[in-house]
């Protein structure tokens, strides 16, 4: 992510700082305190210890910043962190994303988690094994958008499937589907699921069916 001494560089149409794009009087109400009081509410929702790490950072910079697939059409905000009289080199950036509602929640039991944001953040300490150290949640008192926070890493990476030939392709399908077994284990009934899928290859050819479908 480009930065210039500590401020985030404009790269249409992916990137934009806040103070490019936001009208005068939106620019009026958010405030050095306001946008304070937000950063104070992120940090109380995360463990003491990392409460007081992330304590020591100061607001340099904020840019609005397009999401994947999966975020068209939500708010999606990045801001960079600077620490309290270090040079500018020492900086954290983090990662707003707008939390609306869950598309299985009109059919399951819904769960009182105080809002979206929260839900998200529990939902990914429930299933990953390592998650964002950072990971936390707010609600915008001025606009009722739900955010959860986490870290923004630009570093993702997939293998090229098409290149794959069929013993790795087998290999990494094995690694996708522990992990999403893993996930399922950790948030569900381990002993009921594995009494549901039985041992015959039902279940896996059903899945294979609706996946090829």
């Amino acid at each position: 992510m480009s930065t210039i001494e500590g401020k985030f560089a404009t790269i249409h149409p992916l990137l934009a700082r806040l103070s490019e794009i936001l009208p005068e009087e939106k620019k009026a109400g958010i405030t050095e305190q306001y946008v304070e009081n937000l950063y104070r509410d992120f940090i109380n929702t995360l463990p003491a210890e990392r409460h007081r790490l992330v304590s020591h950072f100061r607001i340099s910079d904020g840019a609005l910043r397009v999401g994947g697939i999966g975020s068209i059409g939500t708010r999606c905000i990045i801001i960079i962190f600077h620490l309290e009289g270090a040079n500018k080199d020492e900086a954290l950036i983090l990662q707003l994303k707008e939390a609306g509602q869950s598309v299985l929640e009109p059919y399951v039991e819904k769960k009182d988690y105080a809002g979206n944001a929260r839900r998200v953040v529990v939902g990914q300490k429930l299933m990953q094994a390592a998650s964002d150290i950072f990971l936390g949640w707010i609600e915008d008192p001025k606009t009722g958008i739900q955010y959860y926070w986490r870290q923004l890493k630009d570093m993702k990476s997939s293998f090229d499937l098409n290149s794959l030939q069929e013993p790795g392709l087998e290999t990494y399908l094995k690694v996708c589907s522990v992990c999403l077994a893993r996930a399922h284990a950790r948030t569900g009934d381990a002993a009921c699921i594995s009494g549901y899928i039985g041992k015959s290859d039902a279940f896996c050819e059903a899945i294979t069916d609706f996946a090829v479908a």
